[in-house]
């Protein structure tokens, strides 16, 4: 809440640190390119969290810095606004959105209609980090070669050194090996792949839900891609989960799991949704 920070580059409404495996992270990506916000990035170390030095206090990721005031991007005499977390990110950028400055760079055609961020579609984007995001780590963490795998990434990650990159790839993949129990503890989670597949049931049942709902008012065949949103209209809870969902890109094996949920089914709801978000607005 203050200019203390690191300044938002020219041409950019915000400035985002992140890890690029964060599910928590990458909502708050899926939310920026929905809303068309342009934004830098900036790819924090998991071992030494150098770039958040800055950040005497709050250590975690996500964390955005948004220009304010007349004139964004760039913001009234370089003001920002420091948010942490990424419901409060998101909770900015919604409120923001219909003003000048923040998100101002087009966002898809959907998100202007009034129910992208319904109290429906609100409470999924809520589900998508209270119960599927804490699903992620425990899924992604299984051995100390799947972590090593999972963080592969920091190898070509910009702003990230070799030797942070080696060491973070071995001894913070043992590091996170050894807390996957300690996760798992924490959430009461008995088998991780169980339980990352009841939330993927539980979408798909909300997915089902809204194509039969628009089976019934408007007719046509059943079975095709459906948002939770409408038919061809993501809404708040999509992107959300898509965001979330993404975060296993980085573990193929893992993403290749979710995407033949439900035969298939997932996996056709995330090319929709690819398809159906604009690229990401990224400034540097």
């Amino acid at each position: 809440s203050s200019s203390a920070g690191p300044q938002v580059p020219a041409g950019a409404d915000a400035l985002l640190f992140s890890y690029q495996i964060c599910p928590f992270c990458c909502k708050t990506k899926a939310l920026f390119q929905a809303l068309g916000v342009r934004y830098a990035d900036v790819e924090v170390s998991p071992l030494t969290k150098s770039q958040l030095k800055w950040s005497s206090e709050y250590k975690k990721v996500p964390i955005a810095i948004f220009s304010i005031g007349e004139g964004s991007p760039g913001g009234k005499e370089g003001k920002t606004v420091v948010v942490n977390d990424s419901a409060l990110i998101a909770a900015h950028v919604l409120a923001t959105r219909s003003s000048s400055g923040t998100a101002g760079a087009a966002p898809a055609p959907w998100v202007a209609r009034e129910g992208f961020a319904s109290p429906e579609a609100l409470a999924w984007a809520e589900w998508s980090t209270s119960k599927l995001a804490v699903m992620m780590y425990p899924n992604m963490t299984r051995s100390w070669a799947e972590c090593r795998q999972t963080l592969e990434y920091l190898s070509q990650a910009k702003g990230i050194g070799a030797l942070d990159a080696f060491l973070t790839q071995t001894v913070g993949a043992f590091g996170m090996a050894m807390a996957h129990g300690k996760i798992k503890k924490k959430y009461n989670i008995e088998d991780e792949r169980a339980s990352l597949s009841a939330c993927l049931d539980e979408w798909a049942a909300a997915l089902e839900a809204r194509d039969a709902r628009d089976q019934a008012s408007k007719g046509g065949s059943s079975g095709d891609v459906f948002f939770r949103g409408g038919a061809s209209e993501p809404d708040l809870g999509d992107v959300s989960v898509f965001g979330v969902l993404g975060a296993a890109r980085g573990l193929p094996p893992l993403f290749e799991e979710i995407k033949a949920h439900g035969n298939g089914r997932t996996g056709e709801w995330l090319e929709a949704m690819e398809q159906a978000l604009p690229k990401p607005k990224l400034v540097g």
